[in-house]
């Protein structure tokens, strides 16, 4: 995953060409027609598109991104909070056929598998894994509820 702000097709050729299987487009960093634009590139590059929304009307528009997976940050992108509630009220609109993905805020296998019961198939963990003293326990205690790390 190339986990970025991409804004410049030259940064979907160049992801391509480093060997990534997923590009991230943020919807709320990219107008509509940049957004389809950086997406059909993307596809026509061989990359999945990862299309992050943070609020219901960002979700409208990844949604019309017809093969990408959707994922729904948690994070506010003005203050930086994080509120698991984005990603568990933001679930009920994302098809059933859609791969979701949760992102930022989750800190407990409850977390998880909470987002897990509102259809969420994969997550991005960053701050709880690079916060931890021990990166590694900490990730498998989100897997398998082995207790706090």
């Amino acid at each position: 995953l190339r986990k970025d702000f991409i804004c410049d097709e030259y940064q979907v050729i160049e992801t391509a060409a480093w060997g990534a299987d997923v590009i991230l487009l943020i919807v709320a960093a990219l107008d509509n027609h940049l957004l389809r634009e950086l997406y059909n590139a993307s596809v026509a590059c061989g990359l999945e598109v990862l299309a992050e929304a943070h609020t219901p009307a960002e979700l409208k528009t990844a949604i019309t991104l017809e093969k990408a997976i959707i994922g729904v940050n948690s994070r506010n992108l003005k203050t930086l909070k994080t509120d698991l509630a984005t990603a568990r009220d933001m679930a009920l609109t994302i098809p059933g056929d859609r791969v979701s993905i949760a992102e930022s805020g989750i800190k407990s296998r409850a977390d998880i598998e909470s987002l897990e019961k509102r259809g969420y198939r994969g997550f991005l963990i960053g701050e709880t894994l690079m916060s931890a003293p021990d990166p590694a326990a900490r990730l498998e205690a989100l897997r398998t509820d082995v207790g706090p790390v």
